[in-house]
């Protein structure tokens, strides 16, 4: 990983999700599918907010809100793949996920990617472009 790359991961924060979502609820709005609260409870987690910190347990939160199109949370998933905390790190699936939600608008996204892909090989960034071409959001249950 280059020195650009690393100086980026370690001032990346993760974003904040969307708040509206009261503390002593988010746990149980997080299990019936609420994707505000699926990001809220993943930022708990990767920073050892009100739970024990947890990267693998915030990625798995993330994952839930990202899938159903939730712009933070697929900033935030990609920053974990970047970093590799939580799952093995993952340039691909990091631009992937950042790319996605850089598509929606988000700034800090398209910085990230830009990044990221200074680490890449152009098959790499290929491939990382497909799979956000193919993704499609999922619906909560």
């Amino acid at each position: 990983m280059n020195y650009k790359l690393i100086t980026f991961l370690a001032l990346a924060l993760l974003a904040s999700c969307n708040n509206k979502v009261e503390r002593q609820s988010i746990k149980e709005r997080a299990e019936q599918g609420d994707a505000d609260a699926q990001c809220n409870l993943g930022v708990m987690y990767a920073n050892g907010e009100g739970v024990p910190e947890d990267d693998a347990e915030a990625v798995k939160w993330f994952r839930k809100a990202a899938e159903q199109g939730h712009a933070d949370a697929q900033y935030n998933l990609g920053i974990m793949y970047a970093k590799g905390e939580g799952v093995p790190e993952d340039n691909v699936l990091a631009y992937m996920w950042l790319n996605i939600s850089a598509a929606s608008g988000d700034v800090e996204a398209k910085n990230g990617k830009e990044v990221v892909s200074r680490a890449m090989t152009r098959e790499q960034i290929a491939e990382a472009q497909k799979l956000s071409r193919e993704w499609k959001p999922r619906r909560s249950r």
